[in-house]
This record gives structure tokens, sequence and C-alpha cells, in this order.
């Protein structure tokens, strides 16, 4: 029964998890009961932060926190390469920054 359950919610988690950068911005869907969505600009974000418990490290996935202005964090758990995903949004921040300053 705990499997049962355990496994169920996997697959919600991820069948409900959307995970988009465009050019602009950086979008998050993610919940089961509460479906939450949210859109940083990249000029929003402050800080991305990977953090891998060790079942994470065995199975290959971590959770993706991203700080924005103020006081916004959004956690987007169960990401399978966290890594290759905040290389991807740090060069699309850098990008846009260079682009910004003209460089």
């Amino acid at each position: 029964l705990v499997a049962t359950v355990v496994l169920s919610f996997a697959y919600l988690t991820k069948h409900y998890l959307l995970l988009v950068l465009t050019d602009k911005r950086l979008i998050v869907r993610h919940g089961i009961l509460n479906l939450e969505t949210v859109q940083m600009h990249f000029n929003r974000i402050e800080s991305v932060e990977v953090f891998r418990p060790p079942i994470g490290r065995i199975l290959g996935y971590a959770t993706v926190v991203v700080t924005g202005t103020g006081s916004r964090v959004t956690s987007v758990p169960f990401i399978a390469d966290a890594d290759a995903f905040r290389g991807d949004l740090d060069h699309m921040i850098f990008e846009r920054e260079e682009k910004r300053s003209g460089g």
C-alpha cells in the first residue's frame, strides 16, 4: 500500500510538472492538489541552487530552488538533470545581460 501511494505521488508530480526556459523568462508549473504556475523574468532571478538529497544522488534527481527578487522562492522537485538545467538557465541569464550591456 505504501509503495503504491509513493509511486502514485511520483507519477502525479512528474505529470503536473512543467519547467520551461524561454528567451525572456523561466516558467514553472508544479503541484498536485494546489497547482502553482510561476513566471520569472531573468532580470528578477537572484540565485539558482541545486539541492540533492542522498536518495536523489542515488536515483539521479535533485530539487532546483530559484530565488527571485523580493521574497519569491520557487522549489522545483524531482529534476532529472538539475546541473544541466542550472547551466542552461545561467547561460540564458548571462546571454541576456550581455545583450543589455552591449557586449
